[in-house]
């Protein structure tokens, strides 16, 4: 029969080789999949900040079209008012 301290020892041994080949190399993935959230965060609110700069120069170029409109609009009324 195994003493106690056989019994303790046996059951070291076998934690520590589930941490060594189970628990560690998990572990190493668990950070590296932390670090490409983070990462993928970074870029999803970098192509955000981008979508938004375009939507906002987007609204001012139409503004600007809108008053080329109107602008070419009063021209043309005043071209054709000139000629009655």
């Amino acid at each position: 029969m195994l003493s106690g301290e056989a019994i303790i020892t046996a059951i070291t041994l076998i934690c520590t080789i589930f941490y060594v080949l189970i628990i560690k190399p998990l572990r190493g993935t668990i950070d590296e999949l932390k670090d490409l959230i983070k990462d993928v965060r970074k870029d999803l609110k970098d192509e955000s900040d981008k979508r938004q700069n375009i939507e906002v120069r987007l609204s001012l170029c139409e503004e600007k079209i809108d008053v080329l409109s109107i602008n070419k609009e009063n021209y043309l009324y005043e071209k054709n008012m000139g000629k009655n």
